[in-house]
């Protein structure tokens, strides 16, 4: 199967025969070309896309995609100076953004592949419900699952989007849960419930807080237990100390008192934590049909970067008990941070009938695997570089916005594409200077 066309399914552990038409439907390369109509009037949406639209551009609905931006990925950091905001979101759509000034992306034909097997999975019950997107640097896979994000949510979907994993393992406060090993990063689990409200706050006040089964309580390393998927009209499980408190206060409540109260006050970290990981086994519960709504709430967790839940994280800590002149820093794994190793999605064992789609980075600052040792079946779509037909559609893209001095010949598009191999963030850098870099 590695062998098949790159953005064909390449399926772990279970068959690929269930995707085979969305694979096929996405790989002819001879209708990716299409005259690019950005900078004009008329772009569609994302609600208006058909198979006819691969290859063109279309507008993305900024007002859906706020954890994407950068102003948002300093929420809850201390403020910085002027020129030295802090770095997060989605970094690509920035990129992208601040090149041509307009929200359009391309519909690419893994792109139609992707959407069109996560739109399955909102009508069936099927066992291929963890996607992981992996590629070769700059391939568009973070354009693809920010995409994937806008696309849901215009949908009617309700989603969990975490722009970049890296910002669950490094930066902001953290403390130590207890006696115990194990941390919990207030910072990322504050940004993460942000996230949710501001998105979905008016859905969050629909959807009431279920009293869920002793088995969806968390164990190690995942977010939801061992035999998590159905609510349950017995007592809830207790949690020790200000956390059981906490747990209390929201039963019958609704989720958006939930999110709410993990953003309560900023020197709780295990709160906010425990707040985060409890939406997620309430979203997964909402998403099956006993889930306390009249039908099946369609459930994403999007996750970007996210081989860096598997690694070393950036936080470290240093024994009471040493000699402050002699002590050792001691580095933290991402296996005892709360939250990060609860967002480890593709290993959930049961995620009800909630989809999760992951990407993984090969862009690493911190050392963490490039693919994770997965245990639960997933699949796997391979986001190939673009092709000459898309480079000559990036490159109409980039004229027509006045991003490129001029409009690419055949034969410049020919050359761009053999020198940036289908890397879209190299070739963004080379269009801007078209006319001189080419003859």
């Amino acid at each position: 199967m590695r062998g098949a066309r790159c953005n064909a399914f390449l399926t772990r552990l279970v068959s690929a025969s269930t995707w085979a038409s969305f694979a096929t439907a996405a790989v002819d390369e001879a209708v990716s070309h299409r005259p690019s109509t950005s900078g004009q009037e008329g772009l569609v949406g994302s609600k208006q896309l058909s198979f006819a639209s691969v290859g063109a551009y279309y507008s993305l609905d900024k007002a859906l995609l706020q954890e994407a931006s950068r102003p948002y990925a300093g929420a809850f950091y201390s403020p910085r100076e002027p020129g030295h905001d802090r770095r997060g979101g989605c970094k690509a759509l920035q990129e992208e953004m601040a090149a041509t000034g307009s929200h359009a992306i391309m519909y690419r034909p893994v792109m139609h592949t992707l959407f069109s097997a996560v739109g399955a999975n909102s009508h069936t019950n099927t066992n291929h419900q963890r996607l992981l997107l992996t590629g070769p640097t700059g391939a568009g896979k973070s354009i693809a699952l920010v995409g994937l994000v806008e696309w849901a949510r215009q949908q009617g979907w309700l989603v969990m989007y975490v722009p970049s994993c890296a910002a669950l393992v490094q930066g902001g406060y953290f403390a130590r849960r207890g006696s115990s090993r194990r941390w919990d990063t207030l910072t990322s689990a504050q940004q993460l419930l942000k996230g949710l409200l501001d998105a979905h706050g008016a859905q969050l006040k629909q959807m009431p807080v279920l009293r869920l089964a002793a088995q969806q309580q968390p164990v190690e390393g995942h977010a939801i237990g061992r035999e998590a998927g159905e609510a349950t009209s017995g007592p809830a499980t207790q949690l020790p100390g200000a956390a059981a408190a906490h747990k209390e206060d929201f039963q019958g409540r609704t989720l958006y008192d939930l999110v709410a109260g993990g953003l309560v006050g900023d020197d709780n970290a295990e709160i906010a934590v425990d707040s985060a990981l409890d939406l997620v086994r309430q979203l997964v519960a909402a998403s099956l049909p006993n889930g306390g709504s009249k039908k099946p709430i369609p459930i994403l967790f999007a996750l970007d970067d996210y081989n860096y839940l598997y690694g070393t994280a950036d936080y470290g800590w240093y024994s009471p008990n040493e000699d402050p002149r002699k002590a050792r820093r001691r580095p933290i794994h991402t296996d005892d941070l709360v939250l990060a190793s609860g967002l480890r999605l593709l290993d959930a064992p049961q995620l009800g009938r909630a989809t999760v789609v992951a990407a993984n980075t090969t862009a690493l600052s911190l050392p963490a695997p490039v693919v994770p040792e997965l245990m639960m079946p997933h699949t796997e779509l391979v986001v190939p570089g673009f092709t000459e037909a898309e480079t000559r559609n990036a490159l109409a893209h980039y004229h027509a916005t006045g991003f490129a001095s001029c409009l690419a010949t055949s034969r410049q598009s020919c050359q761009l594409h053999a020198l940036t191999q289908g890397n879209a963030r190299e070739l963004r850098i080379n269009a801007s200077t078209l006319g001189l870099q080419l003859s």
